[in-house]
């Protein structure tokens, strides 16, 4: 920054100015003009040269802020992506707890009917056991009846030969003993 309270020249710049009071401006001579003006070319050109390498600093700052600039954007938009990408993460937990709600929901039920279910079907079995023990039971007594029928059968032919036996016994004038009884069959 240049201080603007100091109006005094520094001491290697020859001001040279037009007006009235030249005359009490003491020109230097040639070979002492030659000196202050090789010195102050001399911290020109350093001052050039630095204000050349700040130009060149700062346009790479600058170059530095506009990439930072362009990350920074890029990386809020890859935050912006993600922050959906983690919404339809969270929407999609909450569609699959719901879902897995209702499926704790439906397995219970299922579970309890299954419940239901064995307690009927070892209803059903006991039923079963006695339909077997019933039908066991059935097949007893019909081979039972069906022995006694046969052994009605026999006796019943039995008792028609005995008595066929008795008719030609009376025909023929049979008499039987039995015992103190005695039978005469007569015509």
């Amino acid at each position: 920054m240049v201080d603007e309270e100091n109006d005094n020249p520094p001491p290697n710049i020859v001001t040279l100015e037009d007006g009235d009071d030249a005359s009490h401006h003491s020109i230097p001579k040639p070979d002492d003009h030659t000196d202050t003006v090789a010195v102050g070319l001399e911290e020109w050109a350093t001052a050039r040269e630095a204000l050349a390498r700040l130009e060149v600093r700062l346009e790479s700052r600058t170059e530095d802020v506009s990439r930072a600039v362009e990350y920074a954007r890029e990386l809020e938009a890859e935050c912006d992506r993600l922050a959906d990408l983690i919404e339809d993460a969270r929407a999609a937990t909450a569609e699959a707890e719901a879902e897995l709600n209702e499926e704790r929901g439906r397995s219970a039920e299922l579970r309890e009917r299954n419940a239901q279910l064995i307690e009927q079907l070892e209803e059903l079995s006991g039923i079963r056991a006695r339909v077997h023990l019933e039908r066991g039971r059935r097949e007893e007594a019909e081979e039972a009846q069906q022995d006694q029928q046969e052994q009605i059968h026999r006796l019943q032919r039995r008792i028609e030969e005995l008595t066929e036996a008795l008719e030609e016994a009376k025909e023929a004038g049979f008499t039987a003993e039995v015992g103190a009884l005695t039978i005469e069959w007569k015509r």
